[in-house]
């Protein structure tokens, strides 16, 4: 899929490396220094953009790919419907309305927990469980804003410390919606916030498994036999 290819691509950036000699373990280990700047506030007319003004707007091949499905983003999962039925998630009177009730819907209707998915959870998972990290948060969002006809892309990152307290960062998944007059904003629903300067941006792409923080194959042999495996490294939040 050329085509595809060259729209995702584009935004990739990466540090690739060759371990031939056989080892126990592999530790990777990276430092940032990382310059942050205010977000400016969404512009007052996004108050009123209604839904026609928004599809005649999405020209851009950055835009459209971000409105189909991908693998973790499943707009037609009937889990997923059931799940919006359950919980009264429809179209509100704009796009930007239902963004931000979306955001807080998905916020009292999961329970943070660590643990309870993997990395390559479906939506199905949380969805049925109700209980997930930011990773399943993210997916969930763009699914049903992909079916409402908002590109939206995941986004994966670093979540500051509140500000003048110091401390660490953590790894931290959110979504990115495109609406006109505005571009890109994040938006945060495992916190039900909109994103600011902590929300360190990483990359970007249609969901968790454009880029996965560590992928590579690794090779293992077993009486003469040799098994080659994908390995992507989970993203906790």
């Amino acid at each position: 899929m050329p085509f595809l290819r060259s729209v995702l691509l584009t935004v990739i950036r990466g540090i690739f490396f060759d371990r031939p000699s056989p080892h126990h373990e592999l530790h990777i280990r990276a430092i940032s220094e990382v310059d942050v700047v205010s977000q400016p506030p969404l512009p007052d007319s996004l108050e009123t953009l209604n839904w026609d003004a928004l599809e005649a707007s999405i020209q851009d091949p950055q835009q459209w790919i971000m409105l189909q499905p991908s693998h973790f983003a499943q707009p037609s999962s009937a889990t997923l419907k059931r799940f919006m039925k359950e919980f009264g998630i429809e179209k509100g009177n704009t796009p930007l309305n239902s963004i931000q009730k979306l955001k807080a819907t998905l916020r009292t209707a999961f329970v943070y927990e660590p643990g309870s998915t993997t990395a390559q959870s479906p939506i199905d998972h949380i969805l049925e469980g109700g209980r997930g990290v930011c990773q399943d948060y993210a997916h969930v969002m763009i699914s049903i804003l992909r079916s409402w006809g908002i590109p939206s892309r995941y986004v994966s990152g670093y979540l500051g410390s509140d500000s003048g307290h110091g401390g660490r960062s953590e790894s931290h998944a959110w979504v990115e919606c495109w609406l006109p007059g505005t571009g890109w904003f994040g938006v945060d629903p495992v916190n039900d916030g909109d994103c600011d300067e902590r929300h360190i941006q990483v990359a970007v792409g249609r969901d968790y498994s454009d880029f996965p923080p560590v992928r590579g194959i690794f090779s293992v042999s077993v009486r003469e036999s040799h098994t080659c495996m994908h390995n992507s490294h989970q993203q906790y939040c």
